[in-house]
C-alpha cells in the first residue's frame, strides 16, 4: 500500500461518494490502530461543512459520514483522520461550537493545531434529488 498523502482530487472524490453511501448511516468506522515501529501518515482534519436547506446539523452529520469514510478507506500508515471527538473537544475547548461550520482562516488554525497536512472545508446543500456538496 502506498504511504503517498491523497490528492486533493481523491479526498474531493470520497467526499462525494460518502455522502451517497454514508449520509444516513451510524457507523462508527475507526482506522486500525497502528503496530510497534510504524508511523501515521499525514493527517487530516475537518471540521462541520457549512449546511444549507437541511436543518442546522446536516453540515455536521455530513462531516463525520466523510470522516467516517475517509477512516475506512485509508490505512493509517497513507492518512490518518482526526476523529471527530479529538476536533469537538478542541472546538468546544477553544471557545466554538463543534457543530457549526468554521470560517477558511479558522479551519487552517484548527488545521494548524493537530499538524494536518489534509483539510476539507465546503458547503452541503440538500437538493431534491440527495446532497450537493462543494469543496473549498
Amino acid at each position: 500500500m502506498s504511504t503517498r498523502s491523497p490528492s486533493p482530487r481523491v479526498v474531493g472524490g470520497l467526499l462525494a461518494v460518502a455522502l451517497i453511501a454514508s449520509a444516513t448511516s451510524t457507523s462508527t468506522a475507526q482506522q486500525s490502530p497502528l503496530r510497534p515501529g510504524q508511523s501515521p501518515g499525514p493527517r487530516f482534519v475537518m471540521s462541520a461543512l457549512q449546511g444549507v436547506g437541511d436543518g442546522p446539523r446536516l453540515g455536521f452529520q455530513v462531516a463525520n459520514a466523510v470522516r467516517e469514510r475517509i477512516a475506512s478507506d485509508f490505512d493509517m500508515r497513507a492518512l490518518w483522520v482526526v476523529p471527530e471527538s479529538t476536533i469537538t473537544d478542541y472546538l468546544i475547548k477553544a471557545g466554538y461550537p463543534a457543530e457549526q461550520p468554521l470560517s477558511n482562516s479558522d479551519s487552517r488554525q484548527l488545521a494548524a493545531a493537530f499538524r494536518a497536512e489534509e483539510v476539507l472545508n465546503g458547503i452541503v446543500r440538500k437538493t431534491p434529488t440527495g446532497y450537493q456538496v462543494h469543496r473549498r
